[in-house]
């Protein structure tokens, strides 16, 4: 029988007599993922952090303040108190945009990053102003600008490369909080540091590689298995084991949201399936909808979207249980997810092979990217991962499906991916492992 487990989860101001230009070190701050792009939300956040404080900064309006103040004869807090009434003008030209420029490719374009293999992306905790002596194209801990750590990954051109973190018996799902990345294995459940560290075992109930979900300082996890029937949840610790929600015949997949633990049932002996979901606090199953085969979902405020495995068709039924309808037909879908107006997927097959969305109103589907054979994605702001173990790659492209782009090759079929404001995790199946890739 199917069982799913939960787990609860100086600046430097540096002021010359003369006029000597203003530089600053940006402190760094993880963040959980969010639906907006955080890695740009963060810097102006700082930004704007150390406007407010009277912090001076490096910008291009510096001239400014050198022209209302005779630093010469001026004291360091005249200097101060000027630069201070100025950075009400200043907002818009503080923010620096260090992400490098995404190739602006056809939808059906994919353009591998020859130069590195890896994201064209700069980490949030970068120094831009390139004052270090180390060569940024290949030292790892001053990639592509200076104090950018590859967190033990190489750098090429660059741009930092992925580092395998962890081996893990045939793994699944991963998901992150701000400190750890957890994953879901033949096994039980395991979690690092992000910055790295022992690996810790946080449960051994479930034997097989199965979905799993956070919210909330809990973990919810359950194992594609006929054996498990069941929903657990446990801190992210891994103390307070508890048997959640019980009657979930073989969970393929899980979501949740706050009030809510849903999953499908898919037992591939039985003619007819099911979507259920059970409260966060425990309980029995309340079935959303009846079902062929259905396999990945992803919910938002008000429906459950799935793939069915026989039916070839993205589904969607209400929360609160329902006839379910056909959002888009002929799709050999594997992993979803979904914004405020779209649903996104990956079909795994012929003859529509590639990174799909459609309205949540219904419509036509588009397609965003080429795949071989995709199977996970991850929405990450404005962006979208993919993997294809079809071409053993790891991939990303723009929402509306501009800048498609290879970010690693040679990874033995990637599976299950996740992103946060920090770095790209996914499983390789190929050679069982877990993979990181710092932004």
């Amino acid at each position: 029988m199917n069982k799913v487990y939960v787990c609860i989860a100086a600046l430097t101001i540096g002021i010359g007599c003369g006029g000597e230009p203003f530089s600053f070190a940006e402190d760094y701050s993880l963040s959980q993922d969010a639906s907006n792009d955080v890695i740009d939300e963060q810097e102006d956040a700082n930004d704007s952090d150390a406007i407010d404080s009277g912090v001076d900064v490096q910008t291009d309006t510096f001239e400014d303040v050198e022209a209302s103040s005779d630093t010469n004869d001026d004291t360091f807090s005249d200097v101060f108190q000027e630069v201070t009434d100025v950075t009400a003008d200043v907002p818009e030209d503080v923010a620096e945009d260090t992400t490098d420029d995404v190739t602006e490719d056809t939808a059906n374009d994919v353009v591998t990053d020859t130069a590195a293999d890896t994201l064209v992306d700069v980490g949030v905790d970068a120094d831009t102003s390139d004052s270090c002596s180390a060569n940024l194209q290949t030292d790892s801990m001053n990639c592509g600008a200076c104090n950018h750590s590859c967190e033990g990954g190489g750098c090429s051109g660059g741009k930092c490369q992925p580092v395998v973190i962890e081996n893990a018996n045939n793994p699944g799902d991963i998901v992150t909080d701000d400190q750890f990345v957890y994953w879901v294995h033949s096994g039980g459940v395991s979690r690092q540091p992000k910055l790295g560290g022992v690996t810790e075992s946080i449960s051994t109930t479930i034997g097989t590689r199965g979905s799993l979900v956070l919210s909330n300082g809990f973990l919810y996890f359950t194992g594609i298995d006929v054996s498990i029937d069941s929903i657990y949840r446990c801190s992210i610790t891994g103390n307070n084991e508890v048997e959640l929600v019980t009657g979930v015949n073989f969970a393929y997949s899980m979501a949740i949201d706050s009030t809510h633990v849903y999953a499908s049932q898919f037992d591939p002996v039985e003619p007819t399936n099911l979507i259920v979901r059970g409260f966060v606090s425990g309980g029995t199953t309340q079935m959303i909808a009846e079902a062929v085969s259905p396999r990945h979902l992803t919910v938002d405020d008000t429906h459950v979207y799935w793939g069915e495995l026989n039916g070839l068709a993205i589904m969607k039924a209400p929360k609160s249980g329902g006839t379910p309808g056909v959002l888009s037909p002929n799709n050999h879908s594997r992993k979803l997810t979904n914004d405020n107006s779209y649903v996104y997927w990956v079909n795994g097959t012929q003859p529509d092979l590639g990174v799909y969305r459609i309205l949540k109103t219904g419509g036509t589907k588009e397609k965003l990217t080429n795949v071989n054979s995709g199977w996970g994605i991850v929405l990450d702001g404005p962006d979208l991962y993919w993997t294809d173990p079809g071409n053993n790659t790891v991939g990303r492209v723009k929402t509306n499906g501009t800048g498609g782009v290879v970010i690693a090759t040679n990874q033995p079929d990637p599976y299950n991916i996740h992103a946060d404001a920090h770095a790209i995790y996914w499983s390789n199946r190929g050679n069982n492992t877990i993979v990181k890739l710092v932004k």
